[in-house]
């Protein structure tokens, strides 16, 4: 588990996390801004958010007046764990805490292009990720290949990154209509039923099957159908 994050999209796109780290986040298009944001849409200073305790609130700053969470103007607010910040054509999603899936590569001998043969899960990782849920979400994730075949992964949270950090990474991120899969780093985007996702977010539809490296996934609406394969 991590402390409570920004990440940023673009055009519904994961481009960035910003771990809330101080006491103030600042956010705007100034280069002095902890979040930079360079769109017109966002003013040097757009807003900023205070930490009080376990508790973040966001307010407009300069001439601002308002800021769009959850598509709604607002004044100074709490945010609470999945809320998006609409700034223009970028948005912001605050998470409380997010969930990392890391995968480790193997030491086996490289293709033509440079990259690993094939890439693992780290079991122990997974194990402490799934005993630490005390409620049982409604989707989740069931990997269907390789040694830990049929190990689910609950989807309990808004945020959860697949992949090690520079390398292939992506992220699900739970928005009001569905879970969305962003590539986040990497040379190779995951694919989607066989299909690359490039600079896309897709929405994952029952049943859909994701590839990250050799790692294969089966996203379930309802983790009462996971159980039942």
């Amino acid at each position: 588990m991590t402390m409570a994050k920004l990440t940023l999209f673009y055009k519904g796109r994961a481009i960035h996390s910003h771990a809330l780290e101080g006491k103030r986040t600042t956010i705007g298009r100034d280069k002095d801004c902890d979040i930079v944001i360079d769109s017109l849409a966002v003013s040097p200073k757009h807003a900023i958010i205070t930490r009080s305790g376990p508790h973040f609130h966001i307010k407009p700053t300069g001439s601002n007046k308002d800021i769009l969470v959850n598509h709604q103007p607002s004044g100074e607010q709490l945010l609470i764990h999945g809320d998006m910040i609409q700034l223009g054509q970028y948005s912001l999603t605050f998470a409380e805490s997010a969930v990392t899936l890391d995968f480790s590569k193997t030491t086996r001998p490289s293709t033509a292009g440079g990259r690993p043969t094939e890439t693992n899960i780290n079991h122990d990782k997974l194990d402490e990720l799934v005993g630490s849920l005390n409620v049982l979400p409604k989707s989740c994730l069931q990997i269907i290949s390789g040694e830990h075949l049929g190990k689910t992964i609950p989807l309990h949270r808004s945020l959860l990154r697949l992949g090690l950090s520079g390398n292939q990474c992506a992220i699900i991120a739970h928005r009001s209509d569905g879970y969305y899969l962003s590539h986040l780093e990497g040379d190779c985007p995951p694919l989607v039923n066989g299909k690359a996702i490039n600079d896309k977010s897709v929405l994952l539809s029952d049943g859909s099957v994701i590839q990250i490296g050799d790692i294969q996934m089966r996203f379930h609406e309802e983790i009462a159908k996971a159980a039942a394969i």
